[in-house]
């Protein structure tokens, strides 16, 4: 610390101003303290590597400049910058794949269909949307005015209630199709580097849009796709690469908010989402909205994901019902019928 006073500073106001400024969701005490510790190392070590980068350059300006030391510091600062650049998913948890759904309600336009298929079901991608769409046609589904293509979270967690959110809108004139890609957290899956969540999502939209191509043109429910935190990103994903689908609706996506639209999608986020904003280069670069200090906007934001689930419907990482306005402005019609919403834009703010 006496040797490097500049930086002592530094670190230790960044971490004070970590801890006591607002979060966008409230955690526990022993988070907020972590995150601050986590600051104060950040500006701790940013402080460190700026001092040896402006001792790098008097030594060349002098002449004395260590060939070996100076590509390494260089390189690091490099690394730093580059930081800034596409979002990435966050460590979002999901509880666990409940694979068995009972008998859906009843209700006004008949009763829904629900098909969901596990990873014991088939052994691949392939295999596992082809049984799907054969439970599909076995259940009556493709004669149903929409069908929706739910896209689950790591574990194969699926949000219910936005799903019932749909059902009652359409009332039950509704198919809805799961397919489980993988048994992990989400965190893990974005640790894991596997992509399983877009290639498994890419060949469901593939296989029921080649199911419903030998259907006449009347005859074709809507197709809408739905995913929520790590299935948000597959359904985009399967969107940007298969496309054709009548409405896709993404909530609590990884890092969406201030991100460029997904064309076709959109995007829904609560505004105390911390898992909409999360993105490795938060610690450079400011996006979102959000009031923004280096490194310390970072931690907070990762520390919000501790309790984001943690909260009611409609606040933090949590949707549910409250996504019935967006599926009626994706042009689901209520019971009875009657004109729709007109579309969003890219982005719908939860503000709750």
């Amino acid at each position: 610390m006496r040797r490097h006073p500049v930086a002592a500073v530094l670190a230790t106001s960044a971490a004070v101003v970590c801890v006591v400024t607002p979060w966008l969701v409230e955690p526990p005490l022993e988070v907020r303290l972590l995150a601050g510790l986590l600051t104060g190392l950040t500006w701790w070590a940013a402080a460190r590597l700026a001092g040896a980068a402006a001792a790098g350059v008097r030594e060349v300006l002098r002449g004395r400049a260590r060939p070996a030391g100076l590509a390494a510091g260089m390189a690091a600062v490099l690394v730093l910058a580059g930081c800034g650049g596409a979002p990435a998913s966050p460590p979002a948890a999901a509880p666990a794949w409940r694979p068995v759904v009972g008998a859906a309600p009843e209700l006004p336009g008949g009763t829904p269909v629900r098909v969901r298929i596990g990873l014991g079901d088939a052994p691949t991608d392939e295999a596992r949307a082809r049984r799907a769409v054969e439970e599909l046609v076995r259940g009556g589904g493709l004669t149903r005015s929409t069908l929706l293509i739910a896209v689950p979270t790591g574990s194969g967690w699926l949000d219910d209630d936005a799903v019932a959110a749909l059902e009652e809108l359409t009332g039950g004139d509704l198919a809805t199709v799961t397919v489980q890609y993988a048994q992990h957290p989400s965190w893990v899956e974005y640790l894991r580097g596997t992509d399983r969540a877009a290639r498994s999502a890419t060949t469901l939209l593939g296989a029921v849009r080649a199911q419903l191509a030998t259907l006449p043109a009347a005859e074709r429910p809507r197709l809408l796709i739905f995913g929520e935190s790590l299935g948000a990103t597959a359904a985009a994903a399967a969107v940007t690469a298969v496309g054709d689908v009548d409405g896709c609706l993404l909530a609590g996506r990884p890092g969406s908010a201030g991100a460029a639209p997904v064309p076709g999608c959109t995007d829904v986020g609560n505004d105390d989402d911390p898992v909409t904003r999360w993105r490795p280069g938060l610690v450079v670069a400011p996006r979102g909205g959000l009031p923004w200090l280096p490194a310390v906007t970072f931690w907070q934001v990762t520390g919000a994901l501790v309790g984001a689930l943690d909260q009611p419907e409609g606040s933090g990482h949590r949707y549910g019902a409250t996504l019935a306005d967006d599926w009626a402005r994706l042009g689901a019609e209520p019971p009875g019928g009657g004109p729709a919403p007109g579309p969003v834009g890219p982005l719908r703010a939860h503000s709750r």
